[in-house]
């Protein structure tokens, strides 16, 4: 085996370090859900991750099947918003779960909604929701 040069050595450690990057993102998402708030973008992620941009936009390149910063926060927001959908004993109106979810506009919502699983988040719900019926027997 070759001995590893410089630029080896520089890759080995910059790995190293969107891997930490990597799970400090993941346990902020799990444990805080910074991306309900619709003001959230790279800049602020990067900071509250105590990073910068480039490798926060990397980590999520790499570990994230190749999304943007974008990409990855509104796929949390669609995934938060299928939650709350699906939830059997709240009514939340599409407009509320879109805002609780972190998008700014009812539009935008739905497009990426009618995008990612080809339905518009009402007819997911009718869809996919349990009816209350298994928890008053």
């Amino acid at each position: 085996m070759y001995p590893m040069n410089k630029n080896d050595i520089l890759k080995k450690k910059r790995n190293g370090a969107l891997d930490a990057i990597c799970t400090q993102l993941d346990m902020l998402m799990q444990a805080s859900q910074p991306y309900t708030d619709p003001q959230l973008n790279r800049c602020k992620l990067a900071k509250l991750l105590h990073t910068n941009e480039k490798y926060l936009r990397d980590c999520i390149h790499l570990y994230k099947q190749g999304a943007t910063v974008n990409e990855y926060l509104n796929n949390l927001r669609l995934e938060y918003a299928c939650q709350l959908l699906l939830h059997p004993t709240d009514d939340y109106t599409i407009e509320s779960i879109a805002v609780a979810s972190g998008f700014n506009s009812r539009s935008v919502f739905h497009t990426l909604f009618r995008q990612h699983y080809g339905h518009t988040p009402d007819e997911y719900r009718r869809q996919n929701r349990q009816p209350d019926d298994a928890a008053d027997q």
